[in-house]
């Protein structure tokens, strides 16, 4: 397996593979895929692509994210608790977007070269619910809107007539 870095050349032996190819034939992926994630070319593989490499190689997901340097990431997919079933659309979509920004926040500064998984709070919270409401509040966007009323005129009356109606 010299052509294969290590670990995964050791690794691909005792699963009894003998090249990129049989790697990824053995599991339905791509033998380039195989090759640019082995020799740390793919930024982010995707949970699929690690877990058809633990197959093939016969190792766990844990050590497949180890060799890749991916120990500070979940590569399962993420499963919501039960209770948010009980979240109406408008709360299902914010969480969706709190769910992107996260993700987005944490591909731009591993792109810097520097990994920070979580904002550090300010100030000390006095229970778990009073850390999780600063980090969710942390980790938002901020927005800030202008109004322009000469902009707005066409959606605006006066007050005092029958045609007003609020914005």
């Amino acid at each position: 397996m010299s052509n294969m870095p290590e670990p995964w050349g050791t690794w691909a032996e005792k699963a009894g593979l003998k090249s990129y190819r049989d790697i990824g034939n053995k599991v339905g992926l791509n033998h380039n895929t195989v090759r640019l994630t082995f020799l740390g070319k793919t930024k982010t593989p995707t949970a699929e692509t690690i877990a058809g490499l633990a197959k093939a190689l016969r190792r766990s997901e844990e050590e497949i994210t180890h060799a890749l340097g991916m120990e500070s990431r979940s590569v399962r997919s993420y499963t919501p608790p039960p209770e948010a079933q009980l979240l109406d659309i408008r709360e299902r979509n914010l969480v969706d977007e709190l769910i992107r920004v996260l993700v987005r926040k944490r591909e731009t500064t591993a792109e810097s070269g520097s990994v920070r998984l979580t904002p550090v709070p300010q100030t000390e919270p006095e229970s778990s619910e009073e850390l999780s409401d600063q980090l969710l509040l942390e980790s938002l966007p901020t927005t800030t809107l202008e109004f322009d009323p000469e902009r707005h005129a066409a959606f605006m009356g006066d007050p005092g007539d029958d045609t007003w109606e609020s914005c």
